[in-house]
């Protein structure tokens, strides 16, 4: 893929591109990730270290390095990982994966003034007082906006019952598709929470289904979703289903096998069908051996985000997030990135899935 050094090129050919005492000779991007075995989590930190990896050449030719530190899934190794990072001038971002650490984690990074970018595929809960978040969506929000709009194109849906767990997920998820419903024809009969933990639907589906709805949407992760809508489908093989954006596993495609077929779902829209995008997939299927997942593909893009702050001059902390509240950033993989409530984000699509098992764009935004 051509990676191009723009901002380097201008500085060697004209000698009025003077070097700034202020920026540091080599900034040193941090990416404290989850990637020793056991935790639960290297699945995530290995996906990620595996996206930004792609860009440790092009980050090395505009003065930026990657520097990997292994967080292990814990609060005493990410403290001590802050702790020999914190004030230095020439780490401008921590950046950390999709973890179990949580308030405790960006409260430290408060205190100790830390710069703190996650990298997160679209949880709400786990992005509330990042400095950034780099994540594809903010799920809820757009998910309900796609889902309403498939929703209300279906003439035979009038009345829907709505299902989801007993957290931010699932709550705030029924709530915004609930609000994009109202003043439509199609009329929300209920809306029932369950705990985690929970994967006997059996009462829940009584309450469902008592009252008739034309259609139901789940909002839950991958188990439930296989066991509400195996469970539902051996009820009624039939009612359409709309529900979060699981699906992306293929754990949930095994786990419900036929029972998927017609299944509409929101989730993440990349832009695959671009000639840059097709050399992303195969530099990642040729270095990997497998294709990239949806954390990998999140750590591409942010580090193909902070090249290019990078590569227009930006490199303190300061100078960074300016740009990050400022930049509106086309995508080769993802098409255009914005930010909102400091979060750098892109698309959500609604899909649906075919006979064959394979994932079908019906509308994006």
């Amino acid at each position: 893929m051509k990676r191009m050094a723009l901002f380097l090129v201008v500085c060697l050919l004209f000698p009025g591109c003077k070097k700034d005492n202020a920026h540091p000779d080599t900034l040193y991007l941090v990416a404290d990730l989850t990637i020793s075995a056991g935790s639960g989590f290297e699945y995530y930190g290995n996906e990620v270290k595996n996206g930004l990896d792609l860009w440790k050449d092009s980050l090395k030719m505009v003065g930026a390095e990657i520097l990997y530190e292994d967080n292990q899934g814990t609060l005493p190794q990410t403290v001590s990982v802050f702790n020999k990072y914190a004030g230095r001038t020439d780490v401008p971002l921590i950046l950390t994966n999709n973890s179990p650490l949580g308030a405790a984690v960006r409260n430290f990074a408060e205190k100790k003034q830390v710069n703190l970018l996650a990298l997160v595929a679209g949880d709400l809960d786990f992005c509330d007082g990042y400095s950034w978040v780099f994540r594809d969506a903010i799920m809820q929000d757009q998910e309900g906006e796609v889902l309403a709009d498939a929703i209300k194109s279906n003439p035979s849906i009038k009345r829907i019952a709505m299902c989801g767990v007993n957290d931010a997920y699932g709550l705030d998820g029924m709530e915004e598709l609930r609000k994009r419903l109202e003043g439509s024809d199609v009329r929300v009969l209920q809306t029932i929470s369950y705990d985690k933990g929970s994967y006997d639907f059996k009462f829940i589906l009584n309450n469902l289904l008592s009252t008739s709805p034309d259609a139901i949407y789940f909002a839950g992760r991958e188990q439930y979703i296989i066991s509400f809508v195996n469970q539902l489908r051996e009820r009624n093989g039939s009612i359409p289903v709309y529900t979060c954006d699981a699906f992306e596993s293929p754990t949930v495609l095994q786990g419900l096998g036929k029972n998927a077929e017609g299944i509409v779902f929101a989730s993440y829209w990349n832009h695959f069908d671009s000639a840059d995008a097709e050399a992303f997939l195969s530099l990642y299927r040729q270095t990997y051996g497998k294709d990239p997942g949806i954390y990998a593909i999140d750590a591409y893009v942010c580090g193909q985000y902070l090249y290019h702050i990078i590569s227009e001059g930006h490199r303190t902390a300061s100078e960074i997030a300016e740009a990050l509240a400022s930049l509106s950033f086309n995508s080769s993989v993802k098409g255009t990135l914005v930010t909102r409530d400091h979060s750098v984000i892109s698309h959500v699509g609604a899909f649906t899935i075919d006979e064959n098992g394979q994932k079908v764009l019906l509308k994006n935004e």
